[in-house]
């Protein structure tokens, strides 16, 4: 069975999760900085501690940040798409990890939406339809964030190997009948 190697999110995929992740301890380092230049305003007996209290916080937002931001970083190198023979996986988690497959018979639909922000980003979110055990029970997965042209590259795979599934399929069936 040929495997496809498992396939990253993209740069501008791990920039948009470090600032899904990062943008309150941002806010708290930034709010420590303004802190530091209104305190001139301070009055003197108070400014010791005020100067303590704000590099006490700046501190504690960089620390936040970057813990933060490590954990951003493990989401994406641990969020992979991969396409083998018959299915296409997805796997994700750092502490409890969950991988799903899908049979490339169960693919609907395969497509790209990206909105005025995405197109300035270079980005694009991939959602793939896949079919229900129910007639009309169909879901789809979404896939934000990916790279524009790995968007495009696994769309043109998903839907190139679940055309050739069907295909298969199809004439199977026809040739069982005959």
């Amino acid at each position: 069975m040929v495997e496809t190697p498992p396939q990253g999110l993209g740069s501008k995929t791990l920039l948009l999760i470090l600032l899904k992740y990062a943008w309150v301890p941002f806010v708290a380092v930034l709010g420590a900085l303004i802190a530091t230049f209104v305190s001139p305003l301070v009055p003197a007996e108070f400014m010791q501690t005020t100067a303590f209290l704000g590099s006490g916080i700046a501190l504690l937002g960089i620390l936040i940040t970057l813990a933060v931001g490590w954990l951003g970083y493990l989401e994406y190198k641990h969020y992979r798409i991969i396409l083998d023979e018959s299915t296409f996986k997805t796997m994700r988690g750092i502490i409890e990890t969950e991988e799903f497959g899908y049979p490339y018979r169960a693919i609907r639909d395969v497509k790209i939406t990206r909105d005025i922000l995405d197109q300035m980003l270079g980005i694009s979110r991939l959602v793939v339809t896949i079919a229900g055990e129910d007639r009309g029970d169909d879901h789809d997965l979404e896939f934000p964030w990916l790279d524009a042209r790995l968007a495009v590259t696994i769309r043109d795979e998903l839907l190139q190997k679940s055309e050739i599934e069907q295909l298969h399929i199809a004439s199977s069936s026809i040739q069982s009948s005959l």
